[in-house]
């Protein structure tokens, strides 16, 4: 028994801890100038698709993917949890309305089937509005993303693209004719999108360009400040000598 686990057992697995790891060179540090130049290079096309969607040199995930997951995860949770309310509220309306003449036992036995009816309809609710709400941004997100990754760059275009796939793809059910009312409606929404977050990286660029040269001056006139103050000091000892 100890035999096979030995033969099973893999002892780079515990390299995490730092001590059990059978590579003496684990820890080698590999420079900046180690790498090629290209590795630096903005990436279109399919290398810039690789970049985005597959791990790394060293197993890392690129940011974009990290982004992209961490978006569709919340917007399902925004989704469940719109759904879970509007039932559970709806629920509960219709409880209260449905059952002004009903004769319960006591008023426990009503509290108990409302609550039963309320928390029905806060799971249905966020199973049908969390994956509806899920899906749609998570289209969007992956569509928008790849369009980057293979342009090299990011602008409206992806967002157009990305609203009419994911509006597209969203209403393909309901035939030709919603397929198109959708890609047309997500493309009308992804282009108000793109215009938005674009119109709001120029600004905060601008911003940020302008309190960069806000902050240069004033270090060039302290420093300016300074040396005029050693000149003047320097010549004053040289005057008492």
């Amino acid at each position: 028994m100890a035999r096979f686990f030995l033969r099973q057992f893999h002892a780079d697995r515990l390299a995490f801890i730092g001590l059990l790891t059978p590579d003496l060179n684990y820890d080698v540090v590999v420079g900046a100038g180690d790498d090629d130049d290209d590795d630096n290079a903005p990436k279109t096309g399919l290398d810039g698709l690789c970049r985005v969607f597959l791990p790394g040199k060293y197993g890392e995930l690129s940011a974009e993917f990290t982004t992209l997951v961490h978006m569709s995860s919340a917007s399902i949770l925004m989704g469940a949890g719109f759904g879970a309310m509007n039932q559970a509220r709806t629920a509960f309306h219709n409880f209260i309305e449905n059952n002004h003449a009903t004769k319960f036992p006591n008023h426990l036995e009503a509290k108990r089937q409302l609550q039963h009816r309320v928390t029905l309809a806060m799971g249905s609710g966020a199973l049908k509005w969390g994956w509806r709400i899920g899906m749609f941004s998570t289209i969007f997100l992956t569509t928008s993303t790849a369009v980057a990754a293979w342009r090299g760059e990011d602008g409206v275009l992806e967002y157009v693209i990305a609203g009419m796939t994911a509006g597209g793809l969203f209403k393909v059910n309901m035939g030709l004719k919603g397929f198109i009312a959708g890609s047309l409606v997500g493309a009308f929404v992804g282009t108000l999108t793109g215009l938005f977050f674009d119109g709001l990286f120029w600004i905060s660029a601008d911003c940020a360009d302008k309190e960069m040269n806000i902050l240069t001056k004033s270090t060039v006139k302290y420093e300016t400040l300074l040396l005029a103050k050693a000149l003047m000091k320097a010549h004053k000892e040289q005057k008492k000598k």
